[in-house]
């Protein structure tokens, strides 16, 4: 797995950009659904509308992981973070590489929301993301709703 190449990019608000990544999402739980709901979710609702921004990791040109992040109260908000299920615990630590980009490449997320965030906040859902989050600097905020949260510089 040495020379791999990754690539992270931002992706437009598109319907075929909807589908993919819906799919990698729904992929990386085990779920298949059917693409009709995929572009008329209460989720492509928000990427319609500009509320969430898309952003992809290219693992050798195939799309291995994915991000969407919203502008919450003047908060950098993960909603959702997803890693393909054929790259998962494989060592490559692909969400953990596309969520540090985020946080420290956040220029063109703040041109897209028109805020400067001072914190980032994110819901782990087991023991292992939390874990991960951890290592990113995320601490706690609320453990009842599992809501961590970062200060930003």
């Amino acid at each position: 797995m040495e020379n791999l190449k990754i690539e992270i990019k931002s992706m437009r608000q598109t319907k075929e950009n909807i589908i993919e990544f819906e799919k990698l999402r729904y992929d990386a739980i085990c779920q298949n659904i059917p693409e009709q709901y995929l572009t008329s979710s209460k989720v492509a609702a928000r990427i319609y509308d500009a509320e969430l921004m898309i952003f992809g990791l290219y693992l050798d040109d195939i799309l291995a992981a994915g991000c969407y992040i919203s502008d919450s109260f003047g908060t950098l908000f993960i909603d959702q973070l997803f890693v393909k299920k054929e790259f998962q615990e494989t060592g490559l630590y692909l969400g953990r590489t596309l969520l540090k980009y985020l946080l420290e490449n956040r220029t063109e997320i703040e041109e897209f929301f028109h805020f400067h965030p001072k914190q980032s906040k994110l819901f782990f859902l087991d023991s292992k993301s939390k874990n991960t989050y951890d290592k990113l600097g995320y601490t706690m905020e609320n453990s009842e709703i599992g809501l961590m949260s970062k200060k930003l510089n």
